[in-house]
């Protein structure tokens, strides 16, 4: 998802609109810069502030190595914010 927050520029890797959840997956390589860092770090507070989405971030070795335990925190993200989804859907 392309877009902007606060006229800034926003790129997020996959976006999950009924959870307000974002996944990044950052490799080390596009990551390691003191400025990079800085500006996903800058880009997750605003995404959480203003719009109310949750950035869960992933490395290469999580995704490539440890499936399955980047698969049961997903799982537990979601049953958590299952009842914050059905409230504010039954509230509207």
């Amino acid at each position: 998802m392309t877009g902007h927050v606060d006229g800034e520029p926003v790129k997020l890797d996959r976006f999950y609109p009924h959870l307000l959840l974002c996944l990044e997956a950052d490799g080390y390589q596009l990551h390691r810069t003191r400025k990079k860092f800085e500006s996903d770090r800058r880009r997750d507070r605003l995404l959480r502030i203003r719009l109310g989405i949750t950035v869960l971030r992933y490395t290469w070795l999580d995704v490539t190595q440890r499936q399955a335990e980047s698969e049961m925190k997903l799982v537990e993200f979601r049953r958590r914010a299952a009842p914050i989804v059905r409230r504010s859907a039954s509230s509207g």
